[in-house]
């Protein structure tokens, strides 16, 4: 035999060997993120909603006072003053502060603006409207007061009847002291509970 073939053969026989003893390189599986597939993180567990006067439960955990009622407060004038005068002194304006007492065995609470009802000797209404101010409850014990103002044009004509109401109940509590000013288009402002002009 030719030693040319056999040299051939045998590089070739190794070569073979050589290939059969080194293992196959390992493929790598393709690497996966998290930005592939992003998973929504849970949202934090809501608060419980705060307790308010609407929910019928007062902050704390109390029960809110119920609206006061209209036989459970008395309604008095306490001052009576000008705001506005003119160059002789003359007033233009006077502002009247009424005091609401609660009468009643549990605690109530007043809120917003009252409505004043006041008829002249004629029997013609006198309008009103809201100054501006907080909407906000006011509790009353038995005993314990809070107070508005009411803002009228001075004038000679004084109310033959006069009444107020309560936002949460319609009953008129009569108001039988002093003269309340009524004159004619000439309109009332009314502060909220808890303020006075």
């Amino acid at each position: 035999m030719d030693r040319r073939v056999v040299w051939l053969g045998l590089v070739a026989a190794l070569a073979g060997c050589a290939q059969g003893t080194s293992p196959a390189p390992a493929v790598a599986p393709p690497e996966t993120t998290a930005t592939l597939f992003p998973t929504a993180a849970a949202p934090p567990p809501a608060a419980p909603p705060e307790p308010t006067e609407t929910t019928g439960r007062a902050k704390g955990g109390k029960p809110a006072p119920r609206p006061c009622r209209a036989a459970n407060l008395t309604v008095s004038q306490e001052n009576w003053r000008a705001r506005e005068r003119t160059s002789d002194g003359t007033p233009v304006t006077v502002a009247i502060d009424f005091k609401v007492t609660s009468t009643a065995p549990d605690p109530c609470a007043v809120r917003g603006w009252a409505s004043l009802d006041l008829r002249t000797p004629t029997d013609s209404g006198v309008p009103e409207f809201r100054i501006p101010g907080p909407d906000t409850p006011v509790t009353l014990t038995q005993g314990t007061e809070t107070h508005f103002s009411a803002i009228f044009r001075h004038c000679l004509t004084r109310a033959d009847r006069a009444a107020l109401t309560l936002p949460d109940d319609p009953t008129p509590i009569p108001l039988t002291d002093g003269w309340l000013p009524a004159c004619a288009q000439s309109d009332i402002g009314l502060t909220p509970f808890g303020t006075t002009a």
